[in-house]
């Protein structure tokens, strides 16, 4: 039993074009920030949150909300809004990509938390 020539060119074209849309997939998207990049915004966005989180109990910051520090935040980072929400479409898609941002955010944050932990021991032990 031999097979049609046909088949066997429509086998070939089936998988180069199965390897072509493959390639483009692994391609990073342009018109989001990188991972590091986006880590940074992440972690200074998740900071202003426990800041303003902390100073809700003061009522002289009731009326001061997160929304209101991203732009300066975005700012900051020199990204504009439309980037940062291109970037979190494109990781909403990419679970695993997003994953490993935020044990990056989290661990950043440990970090930061542990200094200061450590600041205020040092500082009560020799005051």
């Amino acid at each position: 039993m031999s097979q049609k020539p046909g088949f066997n060119n429509l086998v070939i074209v089936f998988f180069l074009i199965l390897s072509i849309t493959s390639c483009k997939n692994k391609k990073p998207e342009k018109d989001i920030l990188s991972q590091k990049e986006f880590i940074n915004v992440l972690v200074d966005i998740h900071l202003a949150n426990a800041t303003l989180n902390y100073m809700q109990a003061d009522k002289n910051w009731k009326n001061y909300k997160a929304d209101d520090y991203y732009p300066s935040i975005l700012k900051k980072h020199n990204v504009s809004v439309k980037k940062f929400e291109k970037t979190i479409q494109y990781y909403i898609k990419q679970p695993v990509k997003y994953d490993a941002v935020y044990d990056s955010v989290i661990n950043r944050l440990s970090i930061m938390q542990g200094n200061i932990t450590n600041k205020i021991k040092q500082k009560k032990s020799n005051p």
